[in-house]
């Protein structure tokens, strides 16, 4: 074992990480959904306007006409549903949690209540830091956080070193 890192969450720290992630995670992945919303929901208005007066049938239309005025409004209201959903995020309060995590040479195990879980560094999509965190990104939806002061087996600068090595992500 090349290093273990024992990390507690809690509210604190959570909301500490997820801005990290938010600052960090690119804004163009939600243009991207946000354009995709709006382009389906214009071509599902445009099939219901073929439909209805192309082929003269207007009760074909209703299911593409009301799949277009709920994609495009989804769309539309997006970034004020995310910041409305995020805002509600930092007010909840998170029960204290722990993690151990056991960096190898060829991949890393997390150990926490929910059991064990094992991860190849090739999986790491990104390697955030902030000032008390190493956030290792799995994915756009999984994260796990390695903190600073809980390493065992090296310095932090070593561990860093490590882990750009590994996942080759500086």
């Amino acid at each position: 074992m090349r290093f273990q890192v024992h990390t507690v969450y809690d509210s604190e720290t959570v909301r500490e990480l997820q801005n990290t992630i938010q600052e960090n995670i690119p804004a163009a992945r939600t243009r991207t959904v946000r354009r995709n919303l709006l382009l389906g929901g214009a071509a599902c208005l445009a099939g219901a306007a073929l439909l209805a007066i192309v082929f003269d049938n207007s009760l074909m239309a209703i299911v593409p006409l009301i799949c277009g005025i709920i994609l495009v409004s989804t769309g539309a209201s997006f970034h004020s549903t995310l910041a409305a959903r995020r805002e509600k995020e930092a007010r909840k309060d998170v029960p204290v949690s722990e993690t151990d995590v056991f960096l190898e040479e060829d991949s890393f195990q997390v150990l926490n209540q929910k059991g064990a879980a094992a991860y190849a560094y090739a999986g790491c999509t990104a390697l955030l830091e902030n000032r008390r965190h190493f956030i290792l990104m799995l994915g756009n939806q999984h994260a796990v956080a390695l903190d600073k002061e809980g390493i065992q087996g090296g310095t932090a600068e070593a561990l860093r070193a490590f882990l750009q090595e590994k996942t080759g992500t500086p």
